[in-house]
């Protein structure tokens, strides 16, 4: 919706209200509106005075007519969904003209068919579902390794890997009102943004694949964080990424809905956000297949040549783009999906694992798997059968991003999920914000289509050298364990290479220096002293003066 609100240079659009020789319905209007970037006071403006003008009536009067068209185009489509008490601030005699055409569009975006279907599916309760552990998964300790990562590095080579981060969320349980991408890591000693750390990694496993340019990056955005992302890394000159291969994509909304009206009165009820304007919510992360295919991407990846896109969430500190061990596991196995996972902590963790269900590989949600399940090893190994943790880290091809976006949406399970809706007050439109849900929201998750997948692969990694998560502001998955994970894989890689690393504070080594361990050869027998606090190495890897 923001582009319908941005400044814009003025135009007249009174010679184009008629289309094929027949007055235009108000509704049209707003794509003349896009097109031309028009403010939304301003081109109301513009469409009276256009109207007065082509019927030959005093201003007045051109508004009162578009007020009633607009009453109609609503009344119609509400009344069919019941949904009439969307209109309850135009029929109150309280919106403005331009709030009245902000909500004649708001209403017109949505398919409210679609999103009947859609909320009918999700509250369903599922078929009896068959749940099974994994038969066989491979791990990082694999013999082939180096040769996984001499094929990944040649893919990336060919400039036929891409990297896509999931990134809709903002930073809001971070205690921050930006992008999570745009959070910044102060407690090491470099102090990068995520979406920072993930760009120079990117730019260093191009250097060490000898590639003539990065693979594509692309960035799955939301409604509210589009904006402020592409500022971010225009303001950082896309910390040396080529500008051209750096893409947005805006994941899609849908209305938030009345928890009290689902639960109660077994009714779908959209909220609105303000007196004029839907209540959208982001449609989870499942809606990167949607996304990619609506602008353009996954045609242009194939007409590149692209073999796999990696896909990984912006909250993992440790992600590594186009991992070349990951990508060439991928072409070994010929594999259409594969995912990245890492040993569950405990049986109660709460994370979901990669399992079977009715035999296909997807994830299992914690709160979809029985407590005692979770619980039962492996008579051989001792090990937990249900100990694939889901890292959201994946690998597909252009061809599964097809068929994960043409597929039936009824055949894509939607979730339903509580969340807190702020709602204008009835009695004089000010913002309300419950201290409890009071809205739930529909979404999918990108595991949902695996199960459309015969030949999905699973590759355990460490969690010690692959997975630190950004989620809360203190205690478990937060900046603190985030930074504390980070500072110890650099202490690894050092003695790995033959250093020395004294106490347990840890090293902070930059993206420039090693990608995944790599390159510090030139490091062995050296003493790093981390004894009272984290050391930072610079890209030659000296000691940076703390």
């Amino acid at each position: 919706m923001s582009s319908y609100f941005e400044p814009f240079e003025e135009v007249q659009i009174s010679d184009e209200i008629e289309k094929n020789g027949e007055k235009m319905l108000p509704i049209e209007f707003k794509d003349l509106a896009k097109a031309k970037g028009l403010s939304w006071s301003s081109y109301c403006e513009l469409k009276i005075d256009a109207l007065s003008e082509t019927i030959g009536c005093k201003k007045s009067v051109a508004i009162d007519v578009m007020r009633n068209m607009v009453s109609k185009e609503l009344r119609e489509k509400c009344s069919l969904f019941d949904q009439e008490h969307l209109l309850y601030w135009l029929d109150s005699g309280r919106l403005s003209l331009a709030e009245s055409w902000e909500l004649a569009t708001y209403i017109n975006d949505v398919d409210m068919a679609y999103v009947k279907a859609i909320w009918q599916g999700a509250k369903k309760e599922s078929a009896p579902v068959e749940i099974s552990p994994l038969e066989n998964w491979v791990s990082t300790n694999d013999p082939r390794l180096d040769a996984w990562r001499l094929l990944g590095l040649g893919a990336i080579q060919r400039i036929s890997t891409a990297a896509v981060i999931l990134a809709g969320g903002q930073g809001t349980r971070l205690g921050f009102n930006l992008p999570k991408g745009c959070f910044q890591m102060k407690d090491l000693p470099s102090k990068p943004h995520l979406f920072e750390a993930f760009a120079k990694r990117l730019l260093k496993v191009t250097s060490l694949a000898q590639a003539k340019m990065a693979p594509r990056l692309i960035i799955m955005t939301s409604y509210a964080t589009d904006k402020d992302t592409k500022k971010f890394f225009e303001s950082n000159n896309y910390f040396g990424l080529d500008a051209q291969r750096v893409h947005f994509v805006p994941q899609g909304t849908m209305p938030a809905l009345s928890l009290d009206h689902h639960l109660n009165k077994d009714q779908m009820r959209i909220m609105l956000a303000t007196k004029s304007t839907l209540a959208l919510a982001p449609n989870g992360n499942g809606g990167i297949y949607q996304a990619l295919a609506m602008y353009g991407y996954v045609d242009l990846l194939e007409e590149e040549g692209v073999q796999y896109i990696h896909i990984f969430s912006v909250d993992n500190l440790l992600g590594k783009p186009c991992d070349p061990v990951f990508i060439g596991f991928c072409i070994a196995h010929d594999a259409t999906v594969a995912s990245k996972v890492v040993p569950k902590c405990s049986p109660d963790e709460r994370v979901g694992v990669m399992a079977k269900k009715n035999g296909r590989t997807t994830v299992v949600e914690y709160s979809e798997l029985d407590p005692q399940e979770a619980k039962r090893c492996d008579p051989f190994t001792g090990r937990l059968l249900y100990i694939a943790g889901n890292i959201c880290n994946h690998c597909v091809t252009p061809q599964f991003l097809t068929a994960a976006a043409s597929v039936d949406p009824h055949f894509l399970p939607y979730h339903l999920a509580r969340k807190k809706i702020s709602t204008p007050n009835p009695k004089n439109g000010t913002p309300m914000i419950p201290d409890i849900p009071n809205a739930i929201k529909l979404e999918t998750f990108i595991f949902d289509a695996f199960t459309l997948c015969d030949d999905h692969f699973t590759l355990e990694c460490s969690r010690a050298h692959d997975f630190a998560p950004v989620k809360n502001a203190s205690g478990n998955d937060s900046p603190g364990t985030a930074t504390a994970a980070l500072l110890q894989r650099g202490a690894l890689w050092l003695k790995d290479a033959g250093a020395i690393v004294l106490g347990d504070c840890g090293v902070d080594i930059p993206p420039e220096l090693s990608y995944d361990g790599e390159g510090l050869d030139h490091l062995q027998g050296r003493i790093f002293d981390a004894s009272e606090h984290p050391l930072l190495l610079d890209i030659t890897g000296d000691l940076v003066d703390s």
